[in-house]
């Protein structure tokens, strides 16, 4: 499925979490340190609020979904879960 940069605009933070904690391959989202989500963000050259590890989080989801690194089988991405990811 490609992801259209409007459809990104849709990504709530819960789906950014269920993201990231697949793609770093964590049991739950509190198990990834944010130097992680930090080192992969320099790596993509991404401009976010390095403080936050919220803003961090989003940048990366929308960067790993641009990127096809990760297929999201809901059409909603409001409405993500583990299974879907």
């Amino acid at each position: 499925m490609i992801i259209h940069a409007s459809l990104l605009s849709d990504l709530s933070l819960q789906g950014a979490k269920v993201i990231i904690t697949v793609m770093f391959s964590a049991i739950k989202y509190n198990d990834v340190a944010k130097q992680q989500l930090v080192s992969a963000a320099k790596k993509f050259k991404l401009s976010c609020n390095f403080a936050s590890k919220y803003s961090v989080t989003m940048a990366l989801a929308k960067t790993f979904l641009k990127e096809n690194f990760v297929k999201v089988d809901s059409a909603n991405l409001r409405e993500i879960n583990r299974n879907n990811v």
